[in-house]
């Protein structure tokens, strides 16, 4: 997602070099999520890629309007009101490589 006015971005393509994506906290999902897209799209990551931590979907509804370089990597169903509204844009979709459920139990619980 991008801010949909203060954004050129038009395309996932265009944020080579250019882009900063918006992070809610490094080791987050949005954070490991741009490894993932820069991967895809052979970004470099030690020169491609520059982060801002934004804290979370609040934050970054404040972020993105101000910088027009910020991309913001979250879950599309929690973002369509805004991007509805005309706050967010979305430019592409990048799904995860892994999946969304686990579930975990602790051994004795399994033996009962």
């Amino acid at each position: 997602h991008v801010g949909n006015e203060s954004s050129s971005f038009t395309d996932l393509s265009m944020l080579k070099g250019k882009s900063i994506f918006a992070i809610s906290r490094f080791g987050s999902g949005s954070h490991l999520m741009a490894y993932v897209l820069a991967k895809e799209l052979g970004f470099d990551t030690e020169n491609d890629m520059k982060f801002e931590v934004v804290g979370n979907l609040d934050g970054a509804r404040k972020a993105l309007p101000e910088n027009g370089n910020l991309v913001f990597m979250w879950e599309k169903h929690m973002t369509s009101p805004f991007v509805d509204k005309g706050e967010f844009a979305r430019i592409g979709e990048q799904p995860t490589p892994w999946p969304c459920f686990v579930i975990a139990a602790r051994d004795d619980f399994l033996k009962e």
